[in-house]
């Protein structure tokens, strides 16, 4: 029986190790959505700790119910013995929580497993506590399973009713019974049993036919003496009342431990730190303040980026014959090949995307407009700089990004060897207009993942300089949570909620002022516009899970954004993953969505097709971390032709200018010159000028934090009972694995003897 409860405690710390997997998985949508404003660390930690206690309980019952049935245990400790049980899975599954912040979930469930079972070696089964010695006794004294253990054990053996093959002795003095005066008849095996007892241990019992170390006792608390001279497990002085507030006190340790590291990792990066500008600055006198920045640009970068906002007015949508998409073609004019832009008479459609017909969701569209005032982003000599070892920085830029890469799991003390520095982005400048979509494109290793962290102020190992603003306010942290959205690269959703119920609980965050009737249409609107009517109650899904496409869970990130009703959205790499076909669908849907929303949209593409390139209004060409051109997508080729290579009438822009700024197949001299003639062209009279300051409008309210608490239960209430993961699958698979173990000890039902360390085991498992 001892053994039956070793078995009936273990099997369920063990299916813990799930909850490692599962919250390492869930935590790249938390933090996007904590970054984005859309609730706080703290009720997202309250209302998942208060779906934890409530599951925690469900936990226990399935873990005892097995034991209960078959074993015959004591019905009146079961009450008792729940809280007891749960209080220890609680203690658990906060160190599976801590053990889930490690970056690699594979190490998380290692480091999990290890504590686990160093637990369960003290658990006081295996080992007393007077043979550890220190360093290793704080490790037994903070084992939530050596207190459960002794605690339920005490509950379920006072509770049993006497137990059969051991006899009380006389009542005689011990004094009496050394001179044999007491008349006993027993044999001398039996009157050993009743002579071994102690002032402490008055024994009071003998077992006919057996040996003093078969025997027992007869009630619950006999047992739980003679046991406790081999078991630290079996104590017969436990507080179990004291024991289960030291294993919620252990689980309250561990989980403010896991705020704390929570809410290191969801807070966001520092902005660029203003940087010295020379030529006109330092013309006009030194360092322009901080509260008036004045940034240096050249004249030719100037008319490229008024050509920019003049090429499509984003308050006007254009008319519906020229919404639709168009193929970019090229053609030759005095000797140079141009790009035809969507709208003139020589581009012809490459293909209808019946899907995503502006015309036809136009209404929608226009019922989402929220920016009256337009908004722009403009980043102005942007660089970020790492220091890597002396091996990586020989390595070219992909040791570069590995040592980048390693030095961000160290702490920032804390370098690889002889290091120097390195720049990642060096002078990058450009602007989003509302309404445009501008591209970031590149080769491999050429910045764009860095200047997109960059501009959402993801937190790295290096330091970034220049200056970042939205409609010229500085772009701090608390500026991006109320006027930023970003729709990561990553399918960052919850799996077993459908569409609306993505939907339904962001505008319930985002828009608490909205009665519930508008919430709903907000989110029939949304749906409507996004072409997720349809699939409205399919799961979103995952990569193990079926649920919406890769496409349609594109669609449902950018429709998450929206909800926002932000007036920057960045993206990170829309199109990777997808086919050529959903690839350039997406790209249509998200022109047509800064159009009618007129909202900027930033992303970052690596190798796009000629219907994908169509989507762009604006690119920007990143190579070895500086600009190769920026400016109107239908211009690229005029510029090429200025450099010398002439776009092909056949070619993709996009592929011909990735394949010549590209180190891996053209010649770094080759590769240079193309980035130095732009910063001649760029920068060839520098003039000084203060950043356009427009009005920012207050974005909506969001939810109170009450208000976000119950939200916030409600859904993770919700994933709690479709997530299998999470713990229907747990209840299922304790309940079996419990009910097996409880058939394997089916015999410690007899309260016999012999059967009292077989039932010790069973509650351990």
């Amino acid at each position: 029986r001892l053994y039956l409860f070793a078995f009936t405690l273990v099997v369920p710390l063990v299916f813990h190790a799930v909850v490692v997997v599962a919250l390492n998985n869930e935590f790249s949508a938390i933090r996007r959505e904590i970054k984005e404003g859309m609730y706080g660390p703290l009720p997202y930690v309250l209302a998942t700790t208060a779906v934890q206690a409530a599951m925690a309980f469900a936990l226990a019952v399935c873990s005892l119910l097995p034991a209960y049935a078959i074993t015959l245990l004591p019905w009146s400790s079961f009450p008792v013995a729940v809280p007891v049980v749960a209080a220890m899975l609680v203690a658990y599954e906060c160190l599976a929580q801590l053990c889930s912040h490690v970056p690699s979930v594979l190490l998380g469930m290692v480091l999990y497993l290890i504590a686990f079972l160093i637990t369960f070696l003290f658990s006081g089964l295996f080992v007393k506590q007077t043979a550890v010695h220190y360093p290793l006794r704080p490790l037994l004294l903070a084992s939530p399973m050596r207190l459960g253990y002794a605690a339920f054990s005490k509950v379920v053996f006072e509770a049993s009713p006497p137990y059969g093959g051991a006899l009380e002795c006389e009542d005689c003095p011990i004094a009496l019974r050394i001179f044999g005066r007491c008349g006993n008849k027993l044999p001398p095996e039996e009157q050993l049993q009743c002579d071994a007892q102690t002032d402490e241990f008055p024994r009071g019992f003998y077992c006919p036919g057996s040996t003093i170390l078969q025997c027992f006792g007869i009630t619950g608390e006999q047992i739980l003496r003679t046991l406790s001279f081999m078991y630290d497990a079996a104590d017969a002085d436990c507080d179990v009342y004291a024991a289960t507030a030291k294993m919620l006190l252990m689980a309250l340790a561990l989980k403010l431990l896991y705020l704390s590291v929570f809410v290191l990792r969801c807070r966001a990066g520092d902005p660029p730190a203003p940087r010295q500008h020379g030529g006109a600055a330092r013309a006009l006198g030194g360092t322009p303040p901080p509260s008036e920045p004045r940034t240096t640009i050249g004249r030719k970068t100037l008319a490229r980026v008024a050509s920019v906002e003049r090429a499509t007015p984003p308050s006007t949508p254009p008319p519906s014959s020229e919404r639709a998409s168009a193929r970019l073609s090229s053609r030759s004019t005095e000797g140079s090949h141009v790009v035809a832009p969507p709208d003139s008479p020589a581009a012809a459609p490459v293909a209808r995307f019946a899907s995503f017909d502006p015309a036809a969701r136009r209404p929608s569209m226009d019922r989402l407009r929220t920016n009256r005032t337009p908004y722009e982003l403009t980043l102005l000599d942007c660089s970020y700089d790492i220091r890597v070892s002396e091996a990586a920085a020989a390595g070219g830029r992909h040791g570069a990004r590995r040592a980048a890469s390693l030095q961000s799991c160290l702490p920032s003390t804390l370098c690889l060897g002889s290091t120097r520095p390195k720049q990642l982005l060096r002078d990058v400048s450009a602007c989003v207009r509302a309404g445009h979509v501008l591209a970031v494109l590149g080769p491999s290793g050429a910045g764009k993942t860095t200047l997109l962290s960059m501009l959402t102020l993801e937190r790295g190992p290096g330091t970034a300089r220049g200056s970042v603003t939205l409609n010229g306010q500085p772009l701090t942290p608390d500026r991006f949570t109320r006027y930023c959205a970003v729709v990561g690269n990553a399918e960052d959703h919850w799996p077993f909620l459908t569409a609306r119920d993505h939907l339904r609980y962001a505008i319930d965050l985002h828009r608490p002022s909205l009665s519930r009737q508008s919430r709903r249409a907000k989110v029939a609107q949304l749906l409507e516009a996004t072409g997720l009517s349809a699939c409205r109650h399919t799961r979103a899904g995952s990569a193990f899970v079926p649920g919406l496409s890769s496409g349609q869970r594109r669609r449902l990130s950018l429709a998450i954004a929206l909800t926002k009703q932000p007036s920057m959205i960045f993206l990170d790499e829309p199109t990777s993953g997808l086919d050529s076909a959903a690839a350039a669908k997406i790209m249509h849907f998200l022109k047509v969505t800064a159009k009618q929303t007129n909202i900027p949209i930033l992303c970052t593409i690596h190798q796009p097709s000629a219907s994908v390139y169509e989507g762009f209004d604006d690119v920007l060409v990143l190579a070895a971390g500086r600009v190769a051109y920026f400016g109107a997508a239908a211009q690229m080729g005029g510029h090429l032709d200025r450099l010398g290579h002439p776009l092909p009438s056949t070619a993709n822009p996009a592929e011909f200018m990735l394949d010549l700024i590209n180190r891996d197949f053209s010649s770094p001299e080759a590769v240079d010159a193309i980035l130095d003639a732009w910063e001649e062209e760029g920068r060839d009279e520098e003039v000084a000028r203060p950043p356009t300051r427009a009005i920012m409008t207050r974005p909506p309210r969001r939810a109170r934090q009450e208000a976000q608490l119950w939200i916030l239960l409600r859904r993770h209430a919700l994933l709690a009972l479709r997530e299998p993961m999470l713990y229907t699958g747990r209840l299922g698979l304790i309940l079996s694995a419990n009910a097996f173990i409880s058939m394997v000890y089916f015999h410690t039902r007899e309260q016999v003897q012999e059967q009292v360390v077989y039932r010790l085991y069973l509650f351990a498992f």
